[in-house]
């Protein structure tokens, strides 16, 4: 199942993504006459204007930004076990094709999220 739109912001924000409020730029720009939001991103958090868009919800972006934290905040273990139950599941349902919505579902949950 796709996570919703809110579902993601949700967990890039716990994952120290921060919606970049100023006075110049009121936390957004426009891009081709669409209003973007600037986000800043936690390995660039000195970055002046951000980024327009989170990161897709990938196997990439989770791994890098979402593993880690959830490993910070429940700890090695946990992270290893909620890990080895998403492998047996991809495999178990053999779709690869979902492994990264698989991932973020069992994250999102972990760190306190609402239903998926």
């Amino acid at each position: 199942m796709k996570p919703s739109d809110k579902q993601v912001q949700w967990l890039w924000e716990q994952c120290g993504f921060k919606l970049k409020e100023d006075w110049k730029r009121k936390g957004y720009h426009y891009e081709r006459t669409v209003k973007c939001p600037n986000w800043i991103y936690p390995d660039n958090p000195y970055w002046e204007y951000g980024e327009s868009h989170l990161p897709r919800i990938d196997l990439n972006s989770l791994f890098k930004y979402a593993v880690p934290k959830l490993e910070n905040r429940i700890g090695y273990k946990e992270t290893f076990k909620l890990l080895t139950t998403w492998v047996a599941r991809i495999l178990e349902d053999n779709r690869f094709e979902d492994s990264a919505d698989y991932l973020f579902e069992l994250i999102y949950k972990a760190l306190g999220g609402k239903e998926c």
